[in-house]
């Protein structure tokens, strides 16, 4: 999939056109809302993950967290660790938002 981020490129007769950027489709949340990373940047989100994966053992759960915070958080799919943003909390159950992928569950505090 070819997406632009409205960038102009320049064609050789002067007609501006948009810039056209390879991404992958991580997750539709509907119609209008689409999260995708672009591929200049799978190395870094590589990186991260696996930065993340090491720290998994050594990291303790956090005791105070309120909406906005940015979190380290386990997706229950896979249980691994993740970039995430508490969105919510309702009964000392925080809604994580996943930022580098869209994906979003609900996890207690």
């Amino acid at each position: 999939i070819e997406v632009s981020d409205g960038e102009e490129a320049q064609t050789e007769d002067n007609h501006t056109n948009k810039a056209a950027l390879p991404v992958t489709v991580n997750h539709v949340e509907n119609v209008s809302t689409v999260w995708i990373t672009r591929a200049t940047m799978y190395s870094a989100l590589d990186r991260l993950v696996d930065q993340l994966a090491e720290m998994k053992g050594q990291l303790t759960p956090l005791t105070n967290v309120g909406v906005g915070d940015m979190v380290a958080a386990m997706f229950t799919e896979d249980e691994e660790l993740y970039r995430g943003k508490v969105i919510s909390i309702v009964n000392q159950v925080a809604t994580v938002l996943f930022i580098d992928f869209g994906e979003s569950e609900q996890q207690a505090v």
